[in-house]
């Protein structure tokens, strides 16, 4: 599975798009139906997430913090911060891997 930033979730174009109208996080053969199976999937994933763990992706991943400033400014220990964040990454992990496994199986039922 290829890594994603969580700032280019929010893009799912046609997949005969024209490469050139693109961004550029979707320009290297990114624009499969796979791939946009995926984003779409990590979308709804984030959905699921509490409110608290997706402010701490946020924090983590579109602004930068480090572990020690996201802690400081969420009030919450060090320890406590590695944990909610690794337990996000673990739930959206196992729900876009979930998705992906649906989408290959219907996509194996329209073959038939």
């Amino acid at each position: 599975m290829s890594n994603i930033s969580l700032g280019e979730i929010g893009f799912y174009p046609d997949p005969n798009t024209p490469e050139y109208l693109l961004p550029y996080h979707l320009r290297r053969g990114d624009n499969s139906r796979e791939e946009l199976c995926r984003l779409v999937a990590l979308r709804l994933a984030m959905v699921q997430l509490s409110e608290k763990q997706r402010e701490a992706l946020h924090m983590r991943y579109n602004l930068g913090m480090s572990l020690r400033k996201l802690s400081a400014e969420l009030g919450i220990s060090r320890s406590a911060a590695e944990k909610r964040i690794k337990r996000s990454h673990q739930t959206l992990k196992t729900m876009v891997e979930l998705c992906m496994l649906v989408q290959k199986e219907l996509e194996k039922k329209g073959d038939d």
